[in-house]
């Protein structure tokens, strides 16, 4: 074999085996990555497993809202299943339903006036959670007012664990009206300080008179990826394709 050809070939060998290590490299990168995107469940998010009668004076409990524990310690407007605007059910007579748009997490959804004190509303206990790991809370929010009531604006106020509460974006609301889901979406980043945390959120605002409903529906939990996953993603993509460049050239030569 001429020299030139053992060159070039030696040179494909070698360039071969750089991408086979660049694609190990890359495969690495990607578990790490998938493992840490792993996300942690919120049992029925969707509010969708839910039956039962829905008034505005029943507080929906583990038997019949799949996955969360609802506290009752208010007593009027109670927490609530929303099934297709029908706030009725819920004691309240809004105006301007049509307002509220389309809730990007269908029907039902959960509402709750802000008469619940400082105790968490709704809850939910996520487990296999990394401790010192930053996770994403995500959901969706809308609110209503009774008709011919003016008060304050309202918001979800959330935890994971027992660390500081954040607050979703004050939803203000006119009489009788809504503050739409589509001008409202939230997340949230907190630190696992435990392998299991609880999840809760709290409706908090307005005032004592006839405070507006807040709604929330679509929550979830992921897992925010480490700075070093996505560098080393980042890199693995880089090195194989230059590795493939090189590769073309040596056998081109």
């Amino acid at each position: 074999m001429p020299d030139n050809d053992l060159q070039r070939f030696w040179a494909g060998r070698a360039a071969a085996a750089r991408v086979i290590a660049g694609v190990a490299t890359i495969s690495a990168a990607l578990m790490g990555f998938a493992g840490s995107l792993a996300a942690q469940t919120v049992q029925n998010g969707s509010f969708s497993n839910s039956t039962g009668n829905l008034s505005s004076t029943y507080v929906p409990s583990a038997a019949n809202l799949s996955n969360w524990t609802v506290s009752g310690t208010n007593t009027n407007p109670d927490p609530c299943v929303v099934f297709g605007n029908a706030f009725g059910t819920c004691g309240y007579s809004p105006v301007n339903v049509s307002g509220l748009g389309t809730d990007p997490g269908a029907t039902p959804y959960f509402g709750a006036g802000a008469w619940s004190g400082t105790n968490a509303i709704i809850s939910q206990t996520i487990s296999g959670l990394q401790i010192g790991r930053k996770y994403l809370i995500s959901f969706y929010l809308a609110a209503v007012e009774d008709a011919n009531v003016t008060d304050n604006g309202i918001y979800w106020s959330v935890n994971l664990g027992t660390g500081t509460a954040l607050s979703s974006t004050l939803m203000n609301i006119p009489s009788g009206g809504a503050s739409a889901w589509a001008a409202n979406t939230a997340t949230m980043i907190f630190t696992a300080t435990s392998a299991s945390e609880t999840l809760s959120f709290l409706a908090a605002g307005g005032s004592g008179g006839a405070p507006p409903l807040a709604l929330l529906d679509g929550v979830s939990i992921s897992q925010v990826p480490e700075p070093a996953s996505l560098a080393l993603l980042g890199l693995g993509v880089a090195g194989v394709m230059g590795l493939k460049k090189r590769r073309a050239r040596a056998v081109a030569a």
